[in-house]
């Protein structure tokens, strides 16, 4: 098995995927959460739509040439303003004068100012400031917030509640986004029983990687459209495989390797599947299977992991959702730059990706320690790590303080203690 260099076998994964890019369709923003945006989203409108009071207090008109309100100006009150009402749209008056107003209401044409009532004294109909006020004191100018014409998301965005915060806003109901992957989903092994068996024979394992990927598709947007185990038999993969239509992407776990069970990449063939890669230079994954299913099945690409949980969750992250992402025109997510701490040892030529602790020292900077549960079959580091490390493996292995890439999980929260 020839090895691919882990950057050469990502590239590749991003390649067929651009080929292969969804086509766009129109959501409401109210279903469209966690989509990847197909086109821009451009303003329409201006926000603010008027000048409004930014506090509870009096609205101050006044036909004076000043900069400020003096301390001590005395102004008679003429009625109450409340947000959403517009009954001074004809304010004709030319004497300095006040307008009660609350929060979020319109400021009438006459004034250009805003006083909070703690700096203000009230009796018999007439306000007096206690404070010098400058001119346009608590009012939001029109269009302060938002012009427009400007940006609000762009193409390849995965919309968030901010982005549903800001389109509601401005009266934006639905969006272009680009078409969810279809993806199907089978485990293979002999081996393999379903996840809540509650007893197992000798020698069979529960089946933890299927509910990873359906979990993991789920963060990121997606519902599988099948989920199947497979027995090792090689009539039975290729029934399975030669059955798949209306399906972009196959993620397959197991039976990739060289033992005599393997039937993964036999099967692949005898569907007149294309080869693209057997074998990437990593740990873990190294059998890893990258291929297409023919044209006539609509070209889905083949994902084919190693059983070994630890390893099929790498390869989850590493090649499956960049896939994804790149199908539907995502932007793909960077690794960030950290300093290890304690020494690593790791196998020369490889792409090392293993689950660490990732934290943010005192000082600001991106620290990762390497969990040591570093086998494929464990499972145990995925409780109490944060982070994927991404460490190109040497002989002499990572000193203690070297810099290395590192790729934060989603719910990363800078690791600080409370």
């Amino acid at each position: 098995m020839s090895l691919t260099p882990f950057r050469d076998a990502v590239a590749l994964v991003l390649n067929l995927a651009g080929e292969r890019r969804l086509a766009a369709e129109m959501c409401s923003v109210r279903e469209a959460q966690g989509r990847v945006l197909a086109q821009d989203v451009m303003a329409s409108e201006m926000l603010p739509a008027f000048h409004g009071a930014a506090l509870d207090g009096f609205a101050l008109a006044s036909t004076l040439e000043v900069s400020a309100f003096a301390s001590g100006t005395r102004l008679a009150v003429e009625g109450r303003i409340l947000a959403g009402e517009a009954f001074f749209t004809n304010c004709v008056n030319s004497e300095p004068h006040a307008h009660r107003i609350m929060t979020g209401a319109p400021v009438p044409p006459c004034a250009h100012t805003v006083v909070g009532k703690e700096d203000v004294t009230e009796a018999e109909g007439v306000m007096t400031l206690r404070r010098e006020i400058p001119l346009g004191f608590a009012v939001r100018p029109i269009g302060s917030d938002i012009e427009p014409g400007a940006c609000l998301a762009r193409r390849g965005e995965r919309v968030t509640p901010g982005h549903a915060l800001v389109f509601a806003a401005l009266g934006i109901s639905s969006v272009s986004v680009t078409s969810r992957p279809r993806v199907a989903i089978a485990a293979t092994g002999a081996e393999l029983l379903p996840a809540d068996r509650a007893e197992l024979p000798f020698g069979s394992i529960r089946d933890s990687s299927t509910p990873f990927l359906l979990a993991a598709l789920r963060g990121w947007g997606i519902e599988a459209t099948a989920a199947t185990t497979l027995i090792d038999d090689r009539a039975a993969i290729e029934q399975w495989l030669g059955g798949l239509h209306n399906t972009d992407v196959v993620v397959t776990t197991g039976g990739v390797s060289v033992g005599d069970a393997d039937h993964l990449r036999a099967s692949l063939e005898g569907v007149g599947a294309t080869i693209h890669l057997h074998g990437v230079a990593m740990r873990p994954g190294k059998p890893l299977l990258i291929a297409t299913l023919p044209a006539a099945q609509g070209g889905a690409i083949v994902l084919a992991l190693p059983g070994n949980p630890y390893a099929s969750a790498a390869g989850a992250h590493f090649f499956v959702r960049p896939c994804l992402t790149a199908l539907q025109g995502g932007q793909l997510p960077r690794l960030c730059a950290a300093t290890v701490r304690g020494h690593v040892r790791t196998p020369p030529g490889l792409t090392c990706v293993w689950r660490a602790n990732a934290r943010v020292s005192a000082e600001g900077r991106l620290e990762v320690r390497v969990h040591p549960a570093r086998d494929s079959y464990r499972v145990s580091a995925f409780k109490e790590t944060n982070a994927w490390a991404v460490i190109e493996g040497t002989e002499a292995g990572i000193a203690d303080g070297a810099g290395i890439r590192v790729s934060l999980d989603d719910a990363f929260d800078g690791g600080m203690d409370e």
